[in-house]
C-alpha cells in the first residue's frame, strides 16, 4: 500500500489552539503530504477527505486534491485543514494541550482509480486513526524519509 509522511516543518498547535480560543474561532491552514506509490501501476487519487474528532466531537476536516500517484515514485500534495471547535471544546483541548494530554483522532475517506486496469476503482474508509499529542516535539522529530524537504 501506499505511504504517506507529513512533511510540513512545524505544526504550531499552541498556535492554532491560541488563536481559537481567542475568539477566532475556525484556523485553516496547508500540510504538505508526500506520498509513496510502491506499486507497478499508476494510481489515480480521485478524492480524499475526512474529520478530525475529539471526545467523539468533530471539530475540523480537511480535504486533498486529485493527485495521480506515479507508480514506484513519491508525489507531493497539499492537504487542506480547518480546525473549527465549539468554544467550550477549544477550552478542554486547549487545557489538554498544556496538561501533555491531548489526542484525537482522524477519520479518512478515500477514493482512487487504477488507469492501467481499465480505469478500476475502488473507495475506502480509515477511521480512528490514533493522534497523540501528549508528548509533542517541537523539534518535529517524525518520520520524513518520504520528504525533500528534510
Amino acid at each position: 500500500p501506499p505511504q504517506c509522511n507529513v512533511c510540513s516543518t512545524k505544526t504550531n498547535w499552541k498556535s492554532i489552539l491560541d488563536g481559537i480560543m481567542n475568539a477566532y474561532m475556525q484556523a485553516s491552514f496547508e500540510i504538505l503530504l508526500s506520498i509513496y506509490n510502491p506499486n507497478i501501476y499508476d494510481i489515480n487519487l480521485t478524492s480524499a477527505s475526512g474529520a478530525f474528532m475529539h471526545d467523539g466531537i468533530e471539530f475540523g476536516t480537511f480535504s486533498i486534491d486529485s493527485a495521480l500517484l506515479k507508480s514506484q515514485s513519491i508525489s507531493d500534495d497539499i492537504v487542506q485543514v480547518t480546525f473549527a471547535p465549539s468554544g467550550e471544546q477549544a477550552y478542554v483541548m486547549m487545557t489538554e494541550y498544556f496538561q501533555q494530554e491531548l489526542n484525537f483522532t482522524v477519520n479518512t475517506r478515500l477514493s482512487a482509480s487504477l488507469p492501467s486496469l481499465f480505469n478500476a476503482s475502488l473507495s475506502t474508509a480509515i477511521n480512528n486513526i490514533f493522534v497523540d499529542l501528549s508528548s509533542y516535539d517541537t523539534q518535529d522529530e517524525t518520520d520524513k524519509h518520504l520528504c525533500n524537504c528534510k
